[in-house]
C-alpha cells in the first residue's frame, strides 16, 4: 500500500469539510432568494405597505419590492391615497412614486447605525390639498419654546462686515510660542445623496377645480448627509391659478451640516425680476427659513381676468418666513409690497392710484393682513383679513368714492345684489364709503357670507358673484 495514498478517514474528514463550505455558502445565497421571495409575495408587500402607511398616516397601497447586497433595497409602484373625507373631491392620490431605490452603508447596518450611501426617487408626485394644510396646523403640537435658528446669514442682502482695525503696536517683543504638535487630519466623510428624477408638487382645494399651484419637474441631487458638497438642480416651468408664474429655473444646492441652502436665485414672476433663497437644517423639526425680494422696478402691463390689466410705475415687495417645518404653528412669516402710481383698466374704465402698500404676517397659525390700501383721487381702498388656522375667514373693505360711482360699482362687480347697498356719509358730500364684511370658512366658498354696506343685505359669495336671471 502506497504510503501517501489517503485514507479512508482522511477522506471523510475531506467531504466532511466540502459539505461545511457548501453550506456556508449556500446558505447566504438561500437567504438572498427565500428573502426576496417573500417581499414579492402579497405578504411581504401586505407587511411593508402596512408599515409605510403607519408612518405616513395614509391609506398606502405597494406594487413590489426586493432587496440586494449591490443594488440596495427597491420599493416600486408606491401609491398614498388622500384622506378619506377628502377623497371624493380631490380623486388624485396625495402621493405617487414611481420606484424608491435605497442604498444603505451595509457596514454601518452590521454595527446597528442607521447610514445611507443615496436614496433615489423617481416621478414622485404630490398633490397636496390645502385643507389638510389647514388640518396639520391646527392639530400640530406646540413645540418647546426657543427653537433653536438656523445659524446663517440672509444671502439675499448680507449684512456688511464689521470695520477692523490693526493692534496697537507693541515696543516690547512678544515671545513666540513653541509649535503645537500637528493633529492628523480627519478623513473625508462620504457625502450621502437625495437623487430626484422627474419630481412634481400641486397644491389644490377641495372646493375649486383649477389648482392653486402646479410646480414643473424637477430633478437633480441634493445632498442630505456627510461631506460638504454642491449641485445644481433644474426647475421647469410653474404655474399658479392656470397661469404661467415662474419659467424654467437653475437652482444652485449648497450642503454644510446640518443646513442645506438652495439659491441664491434671481426668477423672473409675472414678468418682475426677484431674489430668493431657502435654507433648511437637517435637525430635530426641521427649521426652515425663506427669504424673498422684489427690488424697485417698474413692471410690464399685467394681464388680468375679465379684459382687464393692470401697471404701474413702482413695484417693490420682500417676504420672509422661518421656523419649524414639523411645527405649523411656530412658523412666522412677514409680507410687505408698496407701490406708486398704479392704474387698473376694467372694460375700457381706467382706475388710478397715488400709492399703495399691503402688510401681512404670519403668527401662531394665523394668517392677518394687517393693512392694504390703495390711495386715488376718484377712488380709494382700505381694508384687513384675518385667516385662523382652523381655516375660519374675517375681511372687511372700505371703497371710497363718489356716492353716484359707488352704486355703478357695486352693480358691475356684484350682478347678483338686486338693490343699491347701504353706504356711509362722509363729512363732504362728495365722498361717500361702501363698507363690506366677508366672514366663514375659506375651504368652502358656500360656507363665506358677504355683507354689503354697514347693516346691508348678507349674501353667500356664489350668490353675490352670480348674474341674477331675467323677470
Amino acid at each position: 500500500m502506497d504510503p501517501d495514498a489517503p485514507t479512508g478517514a482522511h477522506r471523510r474528514g475531506l467531504r466532511r469539510w466540502a459539505k461545511w463550505l457548501c453550506a456556508l455558502v449556500a446558505t447566504p445565497i438561500l437567504i438572498f432568494a427565500l428573502s426576496n421571495l417573500w417581499l414579492a409575495s402579497p405578504w411581504g408587500t401586505a407587511f411593508l405597505t402596512k408599515r409605510i402607511g403607519q408612518r405616513l398616516g395614509l391609506e398606502t397601497h405597494l406594487s413590489s419590492a426586493s432587496w440586494s447586497p449591490w443594488n440596495g433595497v427597491t420599493l416600486r409602484g408606491l401609491t398614498c391615497h388622500q384622506p378619506a373625507p377628502l377623497r371624493t373631491a380631490i380623486r388624485d392620490p396625495f402621493l405617487t412614486v414611481s420606484s424608491i431605490r435605497i442604498s444603505p452603508v451595509w457596514r454601518a447596518w452590521l454595527r446597528g447605525r442607521i447610514a445611507i450611501h443615496q436614496l433615489e426617487v423617481d416621478t414622485p408626485q404630490i398633490t397636496l390639498p390645502v385643507e389638510l394644510l389647514a388640518h396639520l396646523s391646527a392639530s400640530a403640537p406646540r413645540p418647546a419654546p426657543n427653537p433653536q435658528p438656523l445659524p446663517t446669514t440672509n444671502p439675499v442682502n448680507p449684512p456688511p462686515a464689521p470695520p477692523t482695525t490693526p493692534p496697537p503696536a507693541d515696543s516690547a517683543p512678544q515671545p513666540v510660542p513653541p509649535p503645537s504638535p500637528l493633529t492628523p487630519a480627519q478623513p473625508a466623510r462620504p457625502t450621502s445623496w437625495l437623487h430626484l428624477k422627474n419630481a412634481t408638487l400641486t397644491l389644490v382645494s377641495a372646493s375649486r377645480k383649477t389648482p392653486w399651484f402646479e410646480s414643473g419637474t424637477l430633478t437633480g441631487s441634493i445632498p442630505i448627509a456627510g461631506g460638504n458638497a454642491k449641485n445644481l438642480l433644474h426647475l421647469g416651468p410653474s404655474r399658479a391659478l392656470g397661469q404661467s408664474l415662474i419659467e424654467s429655473l437653475t437652482i444652485p444646492v449648497t450642503w454644510q451640516s446640518p443646513a442645506l441652502t438652495l439659491g441664491p436665485i434671481a426668477p423672473t414672476i409675472l414678468g418682475l425680476k426677484s431674489e430668493a433663497f431657502l435654507q433648511i437644517a437637517l435637525t430635530s423639526g426641521l427649521p426652515i427659513h425663506i427669504e424673498s425680494l422684489l427690488p424697485p422696478q417698474s413692471p410690464a402691463t399685467l394681464t388680468l381676468p375679465n379684459n382687464s390689466h393692470a401697471s404701474a410705475k413702482s413695484i417693490t415687495a420682500h417676504a420672509r418666513l422661518r421656523g419649524l417645518l414639523l411645527a405649523p404653528t411656530t412658523l412666522q412669516g412677514d409680507f410687505l409690497a408698496q407701490t406708486a402710481d398704479a392704474q387698473i383698466t376694467i372694460n375700457e374704465n381706467t382706475l388710478r392710484f397715488h400709492r399703495g402698500n399691503l402688510l401681512t404676517i404670519l403668527r401662531n397659525g394665523h394668517l392677518q393682513c394687517v393693512d392694504a390700501r390703495l390711495i386715488g383721487d376718484d377712488l380709494s381702498l382700505l381694508g384687513n383679513a384675518a385667516i385662523l388656522s382652523d381655516q375660519r375667514t374675517a375681511a372687511a373693505l372700505r371703497i371710497v368714492a363718489d356716492p353716484g360711482n359707488l352704486i355703478h360699482l357695486t352693480q358691475r362687480l356684484l350682478p347678483g345684489l338686486t338693490n343699491p347697498p347701504p353706504l356711509t356719509h362722509l363729512s363732504t358730500p362728495q365722498r361717500a364709503a361702501l363698507d363690506t364684511r366677508l366672514f366663514g370658512k375659506i375651504g368652502n366658498l358656500g360656507q363665506l357670507t358677504l355683507e354689503i354696506g354697514n347693516q346691508g343685505p348678507q349674501l353667500t359669495l356664489p350668490q353675490a358673484l352670480a348674474t341674477p336671471s331675467p323677470p
